[in-house]
């Protein structure tokens, strides 16, 4: 009977945010479904206008989600009984925005959109340009710690590693952000200079850390 070992490797890395990610969500309010959705397309241009004093091109602005809703209100009738009455459409817009992380870059960019006339609800989140390469590192990383781990084993049985049989890895997706986010709210808009002094050069996000596993089989064969 073929004798094997089995071990589970991990792997674990830091790395510090290079990309930024913003979310903003615009909306229009009115009781004409036009309307509400001019005030929203006004708003967007707005900001379009903003970001491209900056340097962004026309398609770095991205649309993740559009969806109407209609609100309603709780009035009183004259009868004292309070009833639903249609209150107008919302037409909300979601859009996301990614940049080379910088404390400058970031800063003006949110300075810009302050200042557009714009009323978004924002979202800021620091992750990385290239995901895989994290990945390559850290199932590398769980290759060379399960390898040590069936070695000494190994070893400590007075038996040594024979041919590798098999590896077993569930692939996991990973959000790859950073615990460091930040949320403006719609009102932020009359304040770019606080934009400004919140993300100054010594502004720095939380690392990501990110670990991942898999398991190895490996045969065993008498130490020489």
């Amino acid at each position: 009977m073929e004798k094997t070992i089995t071990v589970q490797g991990g792997g674990k890395v830091r790395v510090k945010p290079d990309l930024v990610e913003l979310t903003l969500q615009i909306e229009g309010n009115d009781k004409n479904y036009e309307q509400a959705a001019l005030l929203a397309s006004e708003q967007i241009e707005k900001l379009s206008s903003a970001l491209s004093a900056l340097g962004f091109g026309e398609d770095e602005l991205k649309t993740t989600g559009f969806n109407v809703r209609t609100q309603y209100e709780s009035v009183r009738d004259p009868g004292g009984e309070y009833r639903e009455q249609f209150a107008g459409y919302v037409c909300a817009h979601s859009l996301k925005l990614s940049f080379d992380f910088s404390p400058e870059r970031l800063s003006k960019t949110l300075s810009a959109i302050a200042s557009s006339g714009s009323a978004p609800q924002l979202h800021i989140f620091f992750t990385a340009k290239d995901p895989e390469k994290i990945s390559a590192a850290l199932l590398r990383a769980a290759a060379k710690n399960a390898r040590e781990k069936a070695k000494t084993l190994a070893k400590a049985s007075g038996a040594a590693l024979g041919e590798l049989i098999s590896i077993q890895y569930g692939f996991a997706d990973r959000a790859f952000y950073s615990n460091t986010q930040v949320e403006m709210q719609r009102d932020f808009g009359g304040a770019p200079r606080l934009a400004k002094a919140a993300f100054g050069d010594s502004f720095a996000p939380e690392e990501l850390e990110i670990s991942d596993h898999a398991t190895f089989i490996w045969e065993l064969i008498p130490a020489k």
